[in-house]
């Protein structure tokens, strides 16, 4: 009697943690993009990597091609660009004023998203050149993984040799639950860059590469 009331306590405990976590469960894509400037900049065009998955697309793809894009200015022109090694997004105006233009999505999904093996198909800044490994911050949890590697970002526009542009763009997967407390993991990519004074060329960008970040201590669920 006393191992089958285990058993059946066991049964129940699991089911329980699974109906809750299945109940609780909320993935979330969360996708940046910001572009500020000390000084006024004319004839612009930015080309920026846009995140997708390998096949080439993906929710902020698909947003930016109907224009649902938080917080994107009226007179930005914008236009995907997509090859076999990614997709990116140009945006064309003909000024810039000194600001901080922030252009933001975000988009619910049915989860659980994959926030651990993600250079397969996670949806992600691509191409990912050079990657090499990077330390996590200590906060990250037991399994998390970081890295670093090699992007690059378009810009062409007139300025004063003193202007100072800085792009900055990220994507986070984020997936949230309830059992017994709140637990969250998420990913995060990010590809950066400072650019002085005027310029019309390809420039070599950071990206940085967070995954398994959060706690990992829940039912796997199909």
């Amino acid at each position: 009697m006393v191992i089958l009331a285990a058993f059946i306590a066991q049964g129940w405990y699991s089911h329980y943690v699974e109906q809750k976590y299945r109940s609780s469960l909320a993935s979330t894509y969360t996708y940046t993009c910001t572009i500020s400037t000390n000084e006024e900049l004319t004839n612009v065009t930015f080309i920026i990597p846009v995140p997708v998955t390998s096949s080439g697309d993906s929710q902020v793809s698909e947003h930016y091609s109907v224009r649902r894009i938080r917080g994107l200015p009226a007179e930005w022109t914008t236009t995907l660009l997509g090859s076999g090694k990614g997709t990116m997004i140009k945006i064309t105006t003909p000024f810039l004023l000194p600001s901080s233009t922030k252009l933001e999505l975000e988009v619910p999904v049915d989860g659980p998203i994959e926030t651990r093996s993600l250079l397969e198909n996670g949806i992600l800044f691509r191409p990912i050149q050079n990657i090499k490994p990077l330390a996590c911050p200590t906060s990250s949890g037991e399994v998390a993984a970081c890295y670093e590697y090699a992007s690059s970002i378009f810009a062409t526009y007139d300025s004063s040799p003193q202007a100072s542009v800085t792009i900055t763009t990220t994507i986070i997967g984020k997936n949230e639950w309830y059992i017994f407390s709140p637990e969250s993991n998420q990913y995060s990519d990010t590809v950066a860059v400072t650019i002085t004074g005027a310029h019309r060329r390809w420039i070599p960008a950071t990206g940085e590469l967070l995954t398994g970040i959060g706690s990992h201590d829940a039912p796997e669920i199909s």
